[in-house]
């Protein structure tokens, strides 16, 4: 909470964006030294036994065959919607990640000090709400729980689109409202992990997992191509088309094909 607007006030006080460079070559320091260190407090243990290693197309025949198994066994516990929300949801969120800031800037006109809070109010909103939406999840239900700050998430979205289509004195500020409205619906982030594995045995979890992150991972190089080109035709085009697709194809299925896993306590 505290170093991105220490950082924005560097960069203003440096010459502003132009002069960004020293920062990142300051990073590129510090996180050098931070490997170092790291690298020399780690301890390598000796294995106790050694693993056959197989070649490339060993490998990956290995991975296919695991992920069809956890599929064919998320058919039977009826989770395969949960490979339909990964798979179109780098269409909504991959598509404008890179972007976020850019548009604070750019469209909306945020000075860099604004944007140095954008994650100080975001975070600060996260921590304030995350326990909280935790227990609500654990008593009410994982599903109830998301779809009920999901639409914050939405509010974000349009409050960047309006700011971006009609200007005033109060437009610079939008962006800090965007982040605190996406910081509330992203709050139920424990109550989306605990349902999405849950809906897995014990022993497939950390593979059903892994199939998850692939999906999203290679949808997302699509996405991020789709969002730079539409970026280019209008800033607010790759926010419109991320509302429509998380709000008119994902926020449906956890309506209605998303399982709850919250078992209600026996009385």
């Amino acid at each position: 909470m505290v170093f991105p607007p220490l950082g924005a006030y560097l960069v203003e006080w440096m010459g502003g964006l132009n002069e960004i460079r020293r920062m990142f070559i300051l990073q590129s320091f510090f996180s050098l030294g931070v490997w170092l260190y790291t690298l020399k407090g780690l301890e390598s243990r000796p294995v106790d036994r050694e693993e056959e290693f197989k070649g490339f197309k060993e490998t990956l025949r290995d991975i296919l065959h695991q992920m069809g198994e956890v599929y064919r066994l998320s058919k039977e516990r009826k989770a395969t919607p949960w490979l339909y929300m990964y798979l179109a949801g780098p269409f909504a969120w991959e598509l404008i990640g890179p972007f976020w800031t850019i548009y604070a800037a750019e469209v909306c006109g945020s000075s860099l000090f604004i944007i140095g809070l954008l994650s100080t109010v975001g975070s600060l909103t996260s921590i304030l709400l995350q326990v909280p939406m935790a227990n609500i999840s654990d008593r009410k239900g994982r599903i109830k729980t998301i779809l009920a700050v999901r639409p914050f998430r939405y509010m974000c979205i349009l409050s960047l689109i309006i700011s971006g289509s009609y200007n005033s004195a109060f437009t610079p500020f939008v962006s800090l409202l965007a982040w605190i409205l996406d910081a509330v619906g992203t709050s139920a982030g424990p109550a989306w992990s605990a349902a999405q594995t849950e809906v897995m045995p014990h022993g497939v979890q950390s593979r059903w997992n892994a199939l998850l992150s692939f999906l999203w991972r290679a949808t997302a190089i699509p996405a991020s191509l789709i969002g730079g080109f539409l970026w280019n035709i209008d800033p607010r085009l790759p926010f419109m088309i991320a509302l429509a697709v998380d709000g008119l194809t994902r926020y449906p299925i956890l309506i209605r094909h998303i399982p709850e896993t919250l078992i209600p306590p026996r009385e």
